[in-house]
């Protein structure tokens, strides 16, 4: 897997889609949409079946720190922008 050892910020909307379709591990998932890009989101230490954490953040703008793994961000925190 590539990761990028150094954290990085990324700023962007939470969202909520289907993941995997059509495979064993579809599910409804979350993604980090920032500019015209898309990432898989998800937070340290949670299932990645489901979030509580980014359930809270679903389609509100955040800031969120942690490591980029191919196409997942792996969020350490996340805060609101507009708080």
């Amino acid at each position: 897997m590539n990761v990028n050892k150094k954290k990085q910020k990324l700023q962007g909307f939470v969202v909520q889609t289907s993941l995997f379709p059509g495979s064993k591990s579809e599910h409804e998932g979350f993604m980090l949409e920032y500019g015209n890009k898309f990432v898989r989101l998800r937070m340290k230490g949670e299932n990645p079946f489901e979030s509580e954490i980014l359930s809270h953040y679903l389609n509100e703008e955040v800031e969120v720190e942690g490591f980029l793994m191919h196409n997942l961000f792996l969020a350490e925190e996340i805060r609101r922008i507009n708080d």
